[in-house]
């Protein structure tokens, strides 16, 4: 089951959601008998002269999840500021599980997005990770990405 409630006034600069996925044990692991899982998310972006600034709350739960590694919390922030056809980004966002044989994880980004037209945007993006190690496939507690790209909307 999914429900979800949103709130959006470009007027006022204001967007809130929530939503919740609830999956019963007949839905997950169809091999073994481990329960349900349930996945609340909160959301709420601000903008005005410029600023955009975000926060979301995600909260993974249920018998599912306790032989993974993704029960738990997680909370981000992020803020981006338009200065004509450029917008330099930042978020930061804080993993917090469940499981003590996990550690909690940080990740931080810069980002810097490029409007070439109405429709199409070029960024350029670098995330760095703390605490991967036991999420990831090497043994490494950091992670750093950087990635460029270009989106379409259609």
């Amino acid at each position: 089951m999914s429900a979800a409630v949103m709130y959006g006034s470009k007027k006022k600069g204001l967007y809130l959601a929530a939503a919740m996925d609830s999956a019963s044990k007949a839905f997950t692991y169809k091999k073994r008998d481990v329960g349900s899982a349930s996945h609340l998310r909160l959301v709420a972006q601000y903008a005005v002269s410029g600023l955009t600034a975000n926060v979301m709350y995600q909260d993974f739960s249920g018998k599912a999840l306790d032989t993974k590694r993704g029960k738990g919390t997680t909370l981000s922030a992020g803020v981006g500021y338009k200065m004509g056809k450029l917008m330099p980004k930042a978020q930061i966002m804080m993993v917090d599980r469940s499981d003590n044989k996990y550690q909690d994880a940080t990740n931080y980004g810069l980002g810097l997005d490029y409007a070439l037209g109405k429709k199409t945007t070029a960024y350029v993006n670098y995330v760095a990770v703390e605490n991967t190690a036991g999420i990831t496939t090497t043994d490494k507690s950091e992670n750093t990405n950087f990635s460029i790209g270009m989106i379409h909307k259609f």
